[in-house]
């Protein structure tokens, strides 16, 4: 995430690691195989850090380091227009 702010020249990304917060144990998502399962175990796991942070009607980018069934990307998806952000777009690293 740092690299590609490294690389925003013309400062256009706002660089916010814990903007999102993990609120539930669960296990880790590389231990289960069952995509079912998967979903369940991070199912209502995240919430917005910090209410006051305006990211209402904001586009906001999720990094993330990888892409397997997409669980952790669609739950903070979810938080993020729950709370208001325009658009959530996401990037991952490895599939």
């Amino acid at each position: 995430c740092e690299e590609i702010i490294k690389i925003d020249t013309k400062n256009l990304l706002i660089y916010k690691p814990d903007l999102i917060i993990k609120i539930k144990n669960t296990k880790d998502q590389h231990s289960i195989k069952n995509r079912e399962c998967r979903m369940q175990n991070l199912k209502d796991a995240f919430m917005v850090n910090d209410k006051s942070l305006e990211i209402n009607n904001q586009n906001v980018v999720i990094i993330d380091d990888v892409f397997t069934t997409g669980t952790t990307i669609l739950e903070i998806k979810k938080v993020l227009e729950t709370a208001g952000a325009k658009s959530v777009r996401a990037i991952t690293v490895a599939h």
